[in-house]
């Protein structure tokens, strides 16, 4: 488990970073829990696609260590073309949904601005579907998976990395205990990348359980900004999205890996999880899906967290009539 803790990235309240424009602020203690673990969740999730489940966090190959960087530089805290998911871009995008930079975010919320952050995302390594009133509609995010390229080859696109947000209320004012059985099978889950919720207005990213109780990372730790060297500051469009040596993150002044990942651990009972959270699932392959909609809708399995009294969100086959909110 220490080793699976240490594949996490890690981001926590900074201070100190330039100003989030047009607010005055230079830090987001207080009000940025949230975006800082739906950026652990979203980072999770790239390094599954480029890095592999299973990647040692010791033993980086040079192209590992290039897509190890790149993904540290796509949620630097700076207005930078490359850092597409950075506080500043994640608050701004915020205020499109009525919310203003300082706000506290919910889940559905801060789901729907990971999805428009990605579309802005040249060549972003995934798609990001967002389930609309706890409701998942299989051929639509087989659809999304699937979408032909701008080419336009006229054969059967290949399966594109999807990322599955779904934003879940399990109780009123409390976690619905009925719900717990399901809340650690979904742990189980070799998709599952994990759940993003915690206390009220107090986020949390949830990475595992044992027995009873949840594994988290904390993002209540204010740490100072993370400076960058010169060369990129004054030249951003040096950056490329190869595996090239210039998206090495030494090159350009991103101190030591100890800065993203951490070896400290928080453990949380499940029943005190507030009920609004935030549920990730990535399908790197169109068999990963398969799988996944066969386990999650079959009472027999192990892995049905959608069956049942008390399913944690509805799969269904079929297409959605409604509009979603923010799309």
């Amino acid at each position: 488990f220490f080793m699976d803790g240490m594949r996490r990235f890690y981001y926590t309240y900074r201070k100190g970073f330039p100003t989030i424009t047009p607010s005055f602020y230079t830090s987001d203690m207080g009000w940025g829990c949230t975006y800082r673990t739906c950026q652990m969740m979203l980072a999770e999730s790239f390094a599954r696609v480029l890095l592999g489940r299973f990647w040692d966090p010791f033993r980086l190959s040079a192209s590992e260590r290039s897509r190890h960087g790149r993904i540290i530089e796509w949620f630097h805290d700076a207005d930078l073309p490359q850092a597409f998911y950075s506080i500043h871009r994640m608050a701004r995008t915020a205020t499109e949904m009525d919310k203003r930079i300082g706000d506290w975010l919910g889940p559905s919320i801060a789901a729907h601005v990971m999805k428009r952050l990605s579309m802005k995302h040249p060549r972003c390594p995934l798609t990001i579907h967002v389930a609309i009133d706890q409701t998942v509609y299989a051929s639509e995010v087989r659809k999304q998976a699937l979408a032909a390229d701008e080419a336009g080859s006229g054969e059967r696109p290949a399966w594109r990395p999807l990322l599955l947000l779904v934003p879940v209320r399990l109780g009123l004012s409390r976690l619905n205990l009925g719900y717990i059985p399901k809340i650690k099978t979904l742990f189980q889950i070799p998709q599952s990348v994990g759940l993003v919720g915690g206390k009220p207005s107090r986020s949390f990213y949830f990475i595992g359980r044992q027995g009873d109780s949840l594994f988290y990372l904390d993002p209540h730790v204010t740490r100072q900004h993370v400076p960058r060297s010169g060369s990129l500051e004054q030249d951003s469009t040096v950056m490329s999205d190869s595996d090239s040596d210039s998206s090495d993150f030494e090159m350009f002044g991103i101190p030591e890996t100890d800065e993203y990942h951490t070896t400290h651990i928080c453990t949380m009972p499940i029943h005190r999880l507030d009920p609004s959270m935030l549920l990730g699932f990535l399908f790197n392959t169109e068999s990963e899906w398969d799988t996944f909609v066969m386990a999650a809708t079959d009472k027999e399995s192990q892995r049905s967290i959608c069956t049942g009294t008390s399913p944690l969100f509805t799969l269904l086959s079929g297409s959605s009539m409604m509009t979603p909110q923010f799309d």
